[in-house]
């Protein structure tokens, strides 16, 4: 953080020399240049401040409450310190600054140290069932006497087994209906974004089973779909790639094995002029969820990857579709890559962006399960949506015209991995509020 404001407290020093003595502080001020008569006294965790006084040199090391924090010489000169507050939560709260000194003197400085409100970024499963353990994933959890972490979840209360400054762990209580998290600590409460057993923007639910609640919405377009329901159902029908026997190759591209590893979603009808409502008719998607909102939402679905067939080459390509793409009407098996890609030079003219999904390349020993467990992936939109099939850059971007349509398949993605035979169970796929 503090590289951005190099030039805001003053010029950069020579070669740093520790000094003797003590140091004087003066006051402690913001490091832009612009707000340089805003002092402070006090500052968030991982924020940067400057320090003006005299005789800085000589500190050798400083404490804000009981957490250490890093200095650069760089950044210090006789008047002036830049520093960022340590982003851990202090235990020992003194809301003093410990200036440590070359002679190891110790000088003390009032400065509160400021931590925000819990932060709920996720859980572990979204759909967890009772008894299971759960896992609240996030920032600033944090206890004491006064005021105890505290979580509830579709409001009721839940006991904490566990936890960290970023991850609550407990035991998920039975017969719980759809509801918000909400995390309180001694600096605030935050309610989540998200909710447990989530309904909301629901696209894909049910996969198209006919005795089962939910969108009804299923695979129309060239792939055969794998709908399932079975001892890993978490609600209801889900939708599987891979059959555990079929290897996907190091590039996921070679003899592709579509059908097994694809799903389509094309809106509209054969009808003249084709309809997007009605009997016959695919309804678009976007009708499912606010677009014009799209910028602050995600993707999510469940995921389970069972250990027996873990999943180590290439990537889920999931790829969002306007009208002037594909529709029932005028379905083709090229619209998802671009013209000069195809040798026939039936691909669309530039493809959409889309996003890549590929864990496997950052687990340990590049090969990806989730330990024979649910799990809930999040993708944002605005950010995750922004690449081409082989991994470079889309040409295209999204707008909110390209949410009628849907495909997700697993292939290419600019990577290359080991021989497998992977199966994906995915569920609930959703479009909600992410920020």
């Amino acid at each position: 953080m503090m590289a951005s404001f190099m030039a805001s407290c003053e010029d950069q020093p020579d070669k740093f020399e520790l000094t003797g003595g003590v140091p004087t502080i003066e006051f402690v001020r913001v490091p832009d240049a612009a707000s340089s008569d805003s002092i402070i006294t006090g500052a968030y965790l991982s924020s940067t401040v400057c320090l003006v006084g005299e005789n800085l040199t000589s500190i050798k090391e400083i404490y804000f409450n009981d957490k250490k924090a890093v200095l650069n010489t760089s950044y210090i000169t006789g008047n002036s310190l830049l520093v960022d507050v340590p982003g851990t939560i202090p235990v020992e709260v003194t809301d003093k600054m410990y200036l440590i000194t070359a002679g190891n003197d110790t000088v003390k400085y009032p400065f509160k140290t400021l931590v925000p409100a819990p932060s709920i970024v996720t859980m572990n499963n979204e759909y967890l069932e009772g008894g299971k353990p759960g896992k609240i994933i996030g920032d600033y959890f944090a206890d004491n006497d006064e005021v105890p972490l505290q979580l509830s979840i579709s409001g009721q209360p839940v006991e904490i087994e566990g936890f960290d400054q970023y991850n609550i762990n407990f035991t998920m209580p039975e017969g719980l209906e759809e509801g918000q998290i909400t995390v309180t600590t001694r600096y605030g409460t935050t309610i989540s974004k998200f909710h447990y057993k989530e309904s909301r923007n629901m696209l894909f639910d049910n996969w198209g089973a006919v005795d089962e609640p939910g969108t009804g919405l299923a695979n129309n377009g060239w792939a055969t779909p794998h709908v399932m329901n079975d001892e890993y159902s978490i609600a209801g029908s889900y939708y599987q790639m891979g059959d555990g026997t079929t290897e996907i190759d190091e590039s996921a591209t070679n003899q592709w094995p579509q059908n097994l590893f694809e799903f389509d979603y094309c809106p509209g009808s054969w009808d003249t002029p084709e309809k997007f409502e009605g009997e016959g008719a695919s309804i678009r998607l976007s009708t499912l969820f606010n677009v014009e909102d799209w910028k602050n939402m995600a993707l999510k679905f469940e995921l389970y990857v069972p250990s027996s067939n873990p999943w180590s080459s290439g990537a889920l390509q999931l790829i969002f579709s306007g009208d002037d793409q594909i529709t029932v009407g005028t379905q083709n098996n090229l619209w998802w890559r671009d013209q000069a890609d195809d040798a026939a030079g039936k691909g669309y003219p530039e493809a959409y962006a889309r996003a890549l999904y590929r864990p496997w390349t950052t687990a340990e020993g590049k090969t990806f399960d989730t330990g024979d467990e649910w799990m809930t992936v999040a993708i944002p939109l605005e950010t995750a949506f922004t690449y081409y099939l082989d991994g470079s850059s889309a040409k295209t971007l999204l707008d909110e015209k390209h949410f009628t349509g849907f495909t997700m398949m697993l292939y290419s993605g600019g990577v290359s991995g080991t021989l497998c035979k992977p199966i994906l169970k995915i569920d609930n796929m959703r479009v909600v509020p992410y920020k």
